[in-house]
């Protein structure tokens, strides 16, 4: 897989939204609603099978991502599915 222009890293557990501009941490779905995105799961998810989707959520405006793991690193890429 190749990282698109447009992803965002995740640094520090942390983005900055491409729609809002704020520095936050990114939210995900979970079987109790929306919650914090615990990343270092979300990395192991990704390792262990690349092909999953996992969506990010900015906090603030909610824009919608994906989790994309490429050579050791985390990214959020634009999801398909806009606010």
């Amino acid at each position: 897989m190749e990282v698109k222009e447009n992803w965002i890293k995740v640094t520090d557990d942390m983005f900055i939204c491409s729609e809002c501009e704020n520095h936050s941490h990114p939210e995900t779905n979970s079987v109790d609603g929306i919650v914090q995105a615990d990343i270092s799961k979300i990395t192991e998810d990704l390792k262990q099978y690349p092909g999953k989707t996992i969506y990010g959520i900015c906090p603030v405006c909610g824009m919608e991502y994906t989790f994309k793991y490429v050579d050791g690193q985390l990214y959020l890429a634009p999801s398909e599915l806009q606010k």
